[in-house]
């Protein structure tokens, strides 16, 4: 698919046009070094950014929903990015959804889940924190995962092995260091715990 194919079809306007470029500029760079990327639909997305800094790193993006101000990069290498069906990320440039992979993680957001601006998810510290006896590293990098059907809000930071389980809220400003196995659930707090339990949302 090519940008003038695009504005027969669709009738772009310049502006989301010139996004549209910019951003196929970034998937063009991420697809060097053996990283691939499979999006049913670039349509729904703008001003996304994908990045690599090692080799074999996989993003695969479903069909629906719209996702715009997204930024991915991959610090090592076999990492991999799921996104499913009908997600919506609402972000803009200044306050963006930033995703961060590491070597042979991934991070998965399930089908139907909602994003708000300024959220950050890392399976990593990025640093070693090193045992002074064993020598051994404390803080190993994990994947992260988004059920189904969960609201992300606002500046929320999702970290290293967490997973969230279906039909969950994830309240402004929470900072996320562990799993919620239980579904349905209103999750907030620094850290984060269970503050309401059997809920529901409507978008």
């Amino acid at each position: 698919m090519n940008i003038k194919s695009l504005v027969i079809k669709n009738i772009i306007h310049p502006h989301r046009l010139k996004r549209l470029a910019s951003m196929l500029r970034y998937i063009y760079k991420f697809q060097t070094n053996g990283n691939s990327i499979l999006i049913e639909n670039i349509e729904s997305m703008t001003d996304c950014r994908m990045a690599s800094k090692g080799y074999a790193n996989t993003i695969v993006i479903a069909n629906g929903g719209g996702i715009r101000g997204m930024s991915v990069t991959f610090t090592g290498n076999n990492g991999t990015l799921l996104i499913g069906k009908d997600v919506c990320i609402n972000a803009r440039n200044s306050s963006r959804v930033a995703i961060l992979i590491s070597d042979n993680q991934t991070v998965e957001i399930g089908d139907g889940c909602l994003f708000s601006d300024g959220i950050l998810m890392c399976t990593t510290d990025f640093h070693q924190v090193i045992d002074r006896e064993t020598g051994q590293r404390t803080n190993n990098d994990a994947s992260i995962r988004i059920g189904e059907n969960c609201w992300i809000g606002r500046r929320v930071s999702i970290g290293k092995g967490v997973s969230i389980a279906a039909n969950s809220v994830v309240g402004s400003n929470s900072v996320v260091t562990k799993t919620f196995e239980e579904p349905n659930v209103l999750i907030a707090g620094n850290p984060a715990q269970i503050k309401k339990r059997n809920i529901d949302w409507r978008y």
